[in-house]
């Protein structure tokens, strides 16, 4: 076996820290051999690596263990199991996905014993394999895919599953900061997912929108008894409590900012904020800004006039500002 060949190809064996297979740099070596790199004892003779390669490539070369049989060597890929290359092993080394890590990742999965639908829909969601609109756009004709929920945005996994403005209750449930956090999370961000997946057909198929308050009891009733449920008991009390309403929506099809403004007498400096929101009680923008004023009516003031700036700026035609100084209304 020539050499070129041999390094050019199982050289890749060793790994950067990025865990991505690294080239080596070699010179004109094509007419040697394999075992004239090696001595009788199984081990690289350096002197003769010497000749052929630069020492960065050296140092990664002697780190490949050599058989102390005499059989005949042969090609292999790390990243695959039969140490054949494919393009998917390639692809999953550039995301940083190793097969080791992978594996674990599903052993980890399995070991949650979650109802068998729950499981088949988070490995459908993982292989882009849920019939959203975005992909069902692309096998076939359909009239648009924006989502069902908010008709905002395309259908998207991602959308539908998670960043949706109907899924607000999300917040509540907290981000895991550690590992520990992350495994104790997974059983109900997965049932989660799919009573979120449940109500997004019930409303497609039977025109009924699911309240979120039904989609925890939902998510709670599947998860393993035997599992603890971090902060979803305070999320569905926070969702099934009464709340007094402190906001209208402006009439259909306006828009409305509500606006507010401050003053600090003492550093004679001012702050207005203005948030903007349409019939649906959809978020469309919101500022913060910090100001040289003289007295709070101004600050409610200019913060009136960067409201209908604004407006003016998205050419809304027509709009409602909300204020809640009543002298300056």
């Amino acid at each position: 076996m020539e050499v070129r060949s041999l390094f050019l190809k199982s050289i890749n064996n060793i790994h950067s820290g990025d865990g991505f297979p690294t080239a080596v740099l070699c010179h004109s070596i094509s007419n040697h051999i394999f075992k004239d790199l090696c001595n009788t004892s199984r081990s690289w003779n350096r002197g003769k690596l010497q000749l052929h390669f630069d020492q960065s490539s050296i140092d990664r070369i002697v780190q490949i263990p050599l058989s102390t049989a005499t059989t005949c060597d042969r090609r292999a890929w790390d990243l695959s199991g039969d140490g054949c290359f494919t393009t998917k092993s390639a692809y999953d080394a550039m995301r940083g996905m190793h097969p080791h890590n992978i594996d674990d990742l599903c052993k980890a999965f399995w070991k949650e014993k979650l109802p068998h639908r729950v499981e088949l829909f988070i490995l459908k969601c993982a292989k882009n394999a849920i019939p959203v609109k975005e992909i069902l756009r692309k096998r076939m004709n359909l009239g648009d895919n924006l989502c069902p929920k908010c008709h905002l945005k395309p259908e998207t996994i991602m959308h539908t599953l998670v960043t949706c403005p109907h899924l607000r209750f999300w917040l509540g449930l907290g981000p895991p900061t550690n590992n520990r956090d992350l495994n104790e999370h997974f059983p109900l961000v997965a049932c989660t997912m799919w009573a979120i997946w449940r109500g997004r057909n019930d409303l497609i198929y039977n025109n009924k929108l699911q309240p979120p308050q039904l989609t925890i009891k939902t998510a709670i009733s599947m998860i393993p008894p035997h599992r603890h449920l971090p902060n979803a008991t305070s999320v569905l009390r926070s969702l099934t409590q009464p709340q007094t309403p402190n906001w209208s929506p402006p009439r259909s099809g306006r828009m409305k900012i509500n606006t507010d403004g401050a003053w600090d007498n003492n550093l004679n400096l001012g702050g207005l904020g203005i948030v903007a929101r349409d019939s649906a009680g959809l978020f469309h923008y919101a500022a913060a800004l910090s100001i040289n004023v003289c007295s709070a009516e101004e600050a409610e003031v200019r913060a009136i006039w960067i409201a209908v700036k604004k407006a003016r700026d998205w050419k809304i035609t027509s709009l409602e500002v909300e204020s809640d100084a009543l002298f300056v209304v």
